[in-house]
């Protein structure tokens, strides 16, 4: 019975009535939590999954945000740039109405003008008439009148002329300025017409058109963002290669440096076979040397122990334990002969004797896999196999496997000491290991049976250190790939080095191209700048413009009243010269005044004709400037609904409304937008819906999680609970047990303990057990009851002794013992009846019925101990007992009387238990 039976059992035989259901409770409660502590684990697992794959996937989502902000942007920006656009147009479309207005109110002054011109000069053309048929009248009655006048006339006239002259001057003066005023406004229009043409001809070819301009340029950015990223990336595969190439010769150093570390344990195993096998070592220097080795017909293999080691350097001492030293230091051979020429050279050469073994390499061998299921490990507490943990090369393992079949060797923890008596019965193992033991079974070729052996393992000496041949030859294989991969990579790096050359020379001359397309596009700025300045300059010629009719008109009066003047100096003359006549005067004005009115008529005529010509210039202007103003609104217009589909607002942007942005500002910002949109990766939409259903799934998760948590902390409540009502109570039970158990002990001189086992898991409570430790001798320690430690006896004599310290728990009318002595020695036997009629001789004590196959000698039986013999048999001898009570019983007595006298003492006590003295029931 192991140890968990037992405080089963106990708890049934004589705990309280609820002690062994909260027992069992316990065993269910700690098994719905290790099964909630699964789903916890699973849940969590499944969380951590989710959430890793979410994380995983975070980037693509932060990249589809980011593409759709940059759309955003993008969108916004070419709305505000055509909100700017239509403001501009608006600008100018302004300004070009203006001019027209302008032109307009020109016009109309000007049409003002022509028609009080026009009557003018009707009226002065009639006044002519006049003037003329007077002067004709009066031409033939002054004829020999003005003779008289001619001197003073001429004086007066010259003067006069003189005056008129300089007048005449002046406005001939006046009207070659306007000349060369309209000279310079021609030659300006004519440049504004031919920078206007250029301009036009760098629209037709849409060189200048910003829009082409700036596609071109985002073209050829984007080539050079192509380029710049192809230059980063082989900058980055140089420093990726770089990278590997320096961790390539770092792991060729670590790689040298374990190649010298193993040296280094190889000359440790060669200094241990120099101390403790120096005929061995002798042996290995001496085939060293190539002419020894020519005397062999064979290959001679130098010692296992140079080449064999193990994997987990604590189960050291197990290798050295199974596999013999002689096999680890023996010498091999694939010749046969080659034995005993080795055994012959070595004992000639200096005395020596050394292992020399012959083993060939089967053909196709492969190293065999472990024996054991995993189940079968799991069950008996087995953690490793032995082959698993040897590594050799083939040649030696060939010969370890049938030799010491590690493969059926398996090994395990300290646990195994307890599990020893059910890997016997249930399994074939031959033999196992702990770190500490070794266990050997054996079966018995007489009678079947199993017996066990046990020895301690000793300090490893020669298993302290691992290492393995394959991986040394993996190293140095290793260190070969690794150097040519290194120039592999500084190839690939000088490589690149060109590419990346062409790639800035590629670079320089999309840079070209770029201030190229801006050279021209900044000269057609200059162009439509100059267009503007010349503009501005025939506007200001314009202003420049004088009034000559005006000024003929004043000179007109200037003349005029010099000629009054004139007239009034003939009047005077006349008045003086009465004689002269009244006619002659008379004709000499009429013929100044009509020469007065000829000079009007010109002058008006001129004024009218020049007011036409302006008239019709304006009106063709006005033309000009209608269709002007008309393309300016359709732009205007088309701008604004292009504008308002962009943007979706019927008005432009605060900052366009405030000019606080410009179009080269967002120009700039949109070709930077568009440069980071094209480095970002599309993201299929499904990806953001994963996502977000992968999301959905971890919030379930962790709500499924919290209540799973929740469930958890309630049910270890209540284990803790219930282990509290449980423990306690059995602690005491067993205290109790161990008081009764040890002092039984105590009695017979021997030592023994009762306690509780826990087992590795506190919570465990099916692990939970009774286990007993004894000590039959003083020279051992307590060690825990096993059947493959005490003998059978000492296992019978503890048995009963614990069936008694339980019973002395127990508050019963009788107690009934059977064949309790079996298997027990003489010794034992006696110190078990002396303790039972010790514990029969007190009061109050229950009555005990013991059956047994003999009575023993020398035991003190007290008075109230009677014996019943059943069918005793001739050959008793009851002499030999001692007569306590005065009984009196000889051979011839035994008949069926007795049979009948014991059948109603029993039943008598049965009946008569309170009263009886308590009774040793002995039969055979």
């Amino acid at each position: 019975m192991d140890s968990v039976s037992l405080l089963k059992c106990t708890e049934m035989a004589i705990g309280s009535d609820d002690l062994s259901q909260k027992h069992e409770e316990l065993i269910s409660l700690n098994s719905s939590i290790k099964k909630l502590e699964y789903t916890l684990s699973n849940i969590g697992e499944s969380l951590r999954t989710e959430q890793q794959q979410n994380q995983r996937l975070q980037t693509d989502v932060q990249t589809f945000k980011e593409r759709q902000e940059l759309n955003d942007k993008i969108n916004s920006l070419k709305g505000k740039k055509i909100w700017i656009l239509y403001q501009n147009s608006l600008t100018d479309f302004n300004v070009l109405k203006e001019q027209e207005n302008k032109l307009l109110k020109n016009k109309h002054e000007e049409e003002k003008v022509v028609a009080p011109l026009k009557k003018a000069v009707d009226r002065l053309e009639a006044s002519l008439g006049k003037y003329k048929d007077q002067a004709s009248k009066l031409r033939s009655s002054i004829v020999s009148k003005t003779s008289l006048i001619a001197k003073k006339y001429t004086s007066d006239r010259e003067n006069a002329d003189t005056a008129c002259n300089e007048i005449a001057i002046e406005i001939e003066a006046n009207q070659r300025i306007e000349q060369e005023r309209l000279t310079r406004l021609q030659q300006l229009e004519n440049r504004i017409r031919a920078a206007e043409s250029e301009l036009e001809e760098c629209r037709r070819e849409q060189t200048i058109d910003p829009d082409v301009v700036q596609q071109e340029i985002a073209s050829l950015n984007r080539k050079k963002t192509e380029v710049n990223r192809q230059i980063v990336e082989t900058n980055l595969l140089d420093e990726q290669d770089t990278a590997s190439r320096a961790e390539l010769l770092r792991r060729i150093e670590n790689s040298n440096n374990e190649l010298k570390r193993m040296e280094v344990m190889r000359v440790a195993r060669l200094k241990f076979l120099e101390r403790f096998f120096p005929d061995v070592f002798k042996t290995l220097r001496f085939f060293e040397k190539d002419e020894n080795k020519a005397k062999l017909k064979g290959k001679l293999w130098e010692p296992p122990i140079l080449h064999v080691f193990v994997d987990d350097l604590k189960y050291g001492s197990v290798a050295e334990k199974h596999i013999r030293a002689s096999d680890l230091t023996a010498f091999y051979c694939e010749h046969k002969d080659d034995v005993y020429t080795v055994s012959d050279l070595v004992a000639k050469e200096f005395k020596a004797r050394v292992s020399v073994i012959h083993h060939v390499c089967p053909h196709g061998f492969r190293k065999p896999k472990s024996s054991f299921s995993k189940e079968f490990m799991q069950k008996y507490h087995f953690e490793k196999v032995l082959i698993d943990l040897i590594q050799a090369p083939d040649y030696y393992m060939s010969y370890l496997v049938p030799t010491f079949k590690p493969e059926n060797v398996p090994m395990g923890g300290a646990s195994l000491d307890q599990l020893m008596d059910k890997i016997m019965d249930e399994t074939d193992l031959k033999a196992f290991y702990s770190e500490e033991y070794a266990y050997f079974i054996k079966t018995s070729s007489y009678s079947g049976s199993k017996f066990s052996t046990c020895t301690h393992l000793n300090t490893p000496r020669i298993f302290t250190n691992k290492i393995n041949e394959n991986e040394q030859n993996k190293l140095k294989d290793a260190v070969v790939h690794a150097e040519a991969d290194v120039k592999k990579f500084e190839a690939a790096i000088q490589l690149r080095s060109a590419g990346l050359r062409k790639l800035e020379d590629e670079k320089a001359s999309i840079d070209t191209q770029i201030r190229e397309i801006r050279s021209k596009a900044d000269h057609y700025s200059k162009l439509e700048s100059r267009v503007k300045a010349m503009n501005q300059q025939a506007r200001n010629l314009e202003a420049e413009k004088k009034d000559l009719g005006e000024l003929v008109n004043r000179a007109a009066q200037r003349s005029c009243a010099r000629r009054m003047t004139q007239l009034e100096s003939v009047e005077a003359g006349e008045k003086s010269m009465a004689v002269v006549g009244y006619e002659g005067l008379n004709q000499y004005i009429v013929k100044k005044q009509l020469s007065t009115l000829q000079s009007k008529i010109i002058t008006k005529q001129n004024q009218y004709e020049e007011a036409k010509t302006n008239i019709v210039a304006l009106t063709s202007k006005l033309k000009e400037a209608g269709a002007q103003v008309k393309a300016a609104a359709e732009q205007s217009a088309k701008y604004k609904s292009d504008a308002m589909e962009q943007t979706k607002q019927d008005s432009p942007p605060e900052d366009v409304r405030l000019g606080t942005v410009s179009e080269e500002a967002l120009e700039r910002d949109l070709s930077l937008a568009k440069v980071r949109l094209e480095f970002l990766a599309e993201i299929h939409p499904d990806v953001i819906r994963k996502y977000q259903e992968r999301c959905g799934k971890i919030d379930e998760l962790e709500s499924a999680k919290g209540m799973r948590e929740n469930e958890l902390e309630q049910l270890t409540h209540n284990l803790a609970e219930t282990k509290a009502q449980w423990l306690a109570p059995l602690s005491d039970l067993v205290e109790r047990i161990n008081e009764n158990f040890a002092g039984f002990f105590a009695n017979m001189q021997c030592a023994g303990r009762v306690y509780l086992d826990q087992g590795t898991d506190e919570n465990d409570f099916s692990k939970y057990g009774i286990k007993i430790k004894v000590k039959f001798r003083a020279a051992e320690q307590l060690t825990e009851l096993s059947g493959w430690k005490q003998s059978g006896g000492e296992r019978a004599i503890t048995t009963a002794l614990y069936v008694l310290a339980l019973q002395e728990l127990t508050t019963v009318p009788f107690r009934v013992i059977d064949e309790i002595n079996q298997g027990m020695d003489a010794k034992n036997e006696a110190r078990f009846f002396n303790l039972l009629c010790s514990l029969a001789e007190g009061e109050n004590t229950p009555q005990y019925f013991l059956l047994t196959p003999k009575m023993l000698p020398d035991v003190h039986y007290p008075d109230n101990v009677e014996f019943h013999f059943i069918l005793s048999g001739p050959h008793v001898n009851l002499q030999n007992f001692t007569d306590s009570q005065g009984l009196a019983f000889s051979a011839d007595e035994e008949s069926h009387d007795d049979v009948d006298e014991s059948s109603s003492s029993t039943e008598e006590s049965s009946e008569e238990e309170d009263d009886e003295p308590e009774q040793v029931d002995l039969s055979d």
